[in-house]
């Protein structure tokens, strides 16, 4: 109809096949060919291919995270506010992670300070990914929450704008059917830092071999507990300690070497100890 001048021009979009194999229109004058999608012609592809390149080099080099689907998004001007906390958070998630034993029912995640005005949806996720880390290798930032939803563990995040010292900090409660275990860290001097156990005041960078042990707050234990480390060849890097004054306490401790499990045995033994729990980040 065309080639006869009974039509004098014509657009067609969407092939019966793409890429289609049949190219005898295309030399049709007077007739725009568009396919299904603009991303199927091939100038599209190269752009599309360059875009993809420069999302996955922002995200490594920059922390930033456009057109996910699955991830919150970080913008290039959020990235160097939340780089910082991106770290602290995952770490707070291991470190509640590997203290907790028993089945999780809720994580509440509380952003005080500065970081209450950033996005915060990648830092909830770190931390439910953290926490989850110490029980199954598959989790990530992509699945944390969804796998939390489906084991029926509610996570709650909530908001203040005030803090009572520090700029930022990121406060994690977990609970189980038998207890509430609660903590805080904050970044000083771009480290990782715990700044409370249990409600109790206590401040320790965290390292890569940790030492947690919880206790009766008894005169000579912190000698014993020294005592027996030493014993063992185990070098003690830094020793931070937390109390209530009403009888219990908390020792987070730096350690040149992981501990293994005939250590913690022993540790687990000496008088008035509660809980102890080597940690690794």
């Amino acid at each position: 109809m065309i080639d006869e001048g009974k039509i004098s021009g014509a657009a067609l979009d969407v092939f019966s096949e793409e890429p289609p194999k049949n190219n005898n229109l295309f030399n049709v004058e007077n007739l725009i060919l568009t396919p299904h999608l603009g991303a199927s012609t091939s100038e599209a592809q190269e752009n599309v291919a360059i875009q993809i390149a420069q999302q996955i080099s922002d995200y490594l080099n920059n922390d930033v995270i456009v057109n996910s689907i699955n991830v919150s998004p970080i913008s290039i001007e959020e990235a160097p506010k939340l780089r910082p906390f991106v770290d602290l958070s995952l770490k707070l998630g291991k470190f509640g992670g590997q203290i907790i034993e028993d089945t999780i029912s809720k994580i509440n995640i509380t952003f005080k300070g500065e970081i209450a005005t950033l996005n915060t949806r990648p830092l909830i996720a770190n931390v439910v990914a953290g926490i989850f880390s110490n029980r199954m290798e598959s989790v990530n930032l992509i699945n944390a929450e969804s796998i939390a939803k489906q084991k029926n563990i509610e996570v709650i995040s909530s908001y203040q704008s005030e803090t009572s010292i520090h700029t930022s900090e990121i406060h994690v409660n977990i609970s189980t059917v038998k207890e509430d275990f609660n903590y805080a860290g904050i970044i000083f001097a771009n480290s990782s830092r715990i700044i409370s156990i249990m409600n109790m005041r206590i401040e320790g960078e965290i390292s890569s071999n940790m030492l947690y042990v919880s206790n009766n707050d008894k005169p000579g234990f912190i000698g014993s507990l020294g005592t027996l480390l030493g014993n063992k060849k185990i070098n003690i890097a830094n020793f931070n300690l937390g109390r209530t004054g009403k009888g219990e306490a908390v020792s987070l401790l730096e350690l040149d070497q992981f501990l293994n499990e005939a250590v913690i045995n022993d540790l687990q033994k000496l008088n008035n100890v509660k809980k102890v729990k080597a940690l690794k980040f």
